[in-house]
């Protein structure tokens, strides 16, 4: 039977294999430009975890797709600390998004109301020799925007200054 036929659920590498076709399309597009193609991991989405991104990679075949690391996400998928995602995935981070996470829960806390170690984080993106795009991800502080950009603001500098 068809799989898109009504009842039937596609499998897992069906569904890789759409994603794949998708990130081929943008990727094809993008060619030529000056723009960075991302992918972000998303627990509870089909590319959740590390081990699902190298999947995806592998099939995709394509090394000019990037990662965008949120790093709030590594606690909630991984057994390893968000530093060490980073090193891992070092060849081909395109950019980080910051935000907390707490007792394994995608959350998107404010850095530093969680239990990440930032530090570890900025040092691991130095070491790697890291240029991109790093940018606060605050959905639950979108509410007062300027507020929030102020605190990371300051956040940012002291963390800075603490290296």
């Amino acid at each position: 039977p068809d799989a898109d036929e009504p009842g039937d659920s596609p499998t897992r590498p069906e569904l890789v294999q759409r994603l794949c076709a998708g990130a081929e399309a943008l990727l094809d597009a993008a060619k030529g430009s000056a723009v960075t193609v991302c992918f972000e991991p998303e627990p509870g989405m089909l590319v959740a975890s590390l081990a699902d991104l190298d999947e995806f990679f592998d099939m995709l075949g394509r090394d000019e797709l990037k990662v965008m690391l949120d790093v709030g996400h590594v606690p909630v998928t991984e057994t390893i600390s968000a530093g060490a995602a980073l090193r891992r995935l070092a060849p081909r981070l395109g950019g980080l998004q910051l935000d907390d996470s707490r007792d394994g829960v995608h959350q998107h806390l404010f850095p530093g109301d969680g239990e990440l170690d930032f530090g570890e984080v900025f040092r691991a993106a130095h070491d790697a020799g890291f240029q991109g795009l790093a940018c606060l991800e605050l959905p639950r502080h979108d509410h007062d925007p300027v507020t929030t950009a102020r605190q990371g603001k300051v956040w940012f500098d002291e963390l800075k200054a603490s290296l």
